[in-house]
């Protein structure tokens, strides 16, 4: 878990990147922490889960890959936070093909690879920029 200052400019946007690639969760980490959000990444579903039953309150958005090791899924993590905590936004992204049909409606879907304009792009359509009334599309 991450356990970084958060840089004076950031304010108390929380993310939680769920990536079992170790290079892309260190890449979507630096993306978001540029963006200004304090990141907490994991390698499983589950493990994300266990820190949302916690700290769901104060998750602005959830980043997930589809596939990866452990119980759950990150479409059935998308499920479970989009039915407990409907105010927390997910993003989903994977390199499988085929997908589309079990990701939530409503729920961005990234195709790997993606660029980093449309990583952002996907996390500021669900997630209010700091001093906005809500969520806004570039």
């Amino acid at each position: 878990m991450e356990t970084n200052a958060l840089p004076p400019h950031a304010s108390n946007l929380l993310a939680v990147v769920s990536e079992d690639e170790l290079l892309l969760q260190a890449l979507v980490r630096e993306v978001l922490k540029q963006e200004g959000f304090h990141v907490e990444t994991f390698g499983t579903a589950d493990a994300a889960l266990q820190f949302l039953e916690r700290h769901w309150q104060q998750v602005n958005v959830v980043v997930s890959n589809v596939r990866m090791p452990g119980v759950i899924d990150g479409v059935q993590l998308a499920r479970i936070v989009s039915e407990r905590w409907p105010g927390v936004p997910v993003v989903l992204m994977s390199g499988y093909t085929g997908l589309r049909n079990d990701i939530p409606s409503g729920i961005p879907f990234l195709h790997k690879p993606w660029t980093l304009d449309q990583l952002t792009d996907a996390v500021w359509n669900v997630v209010p920029r700091p001093g906005s009334p809500g969520p806004t599309a570039h």
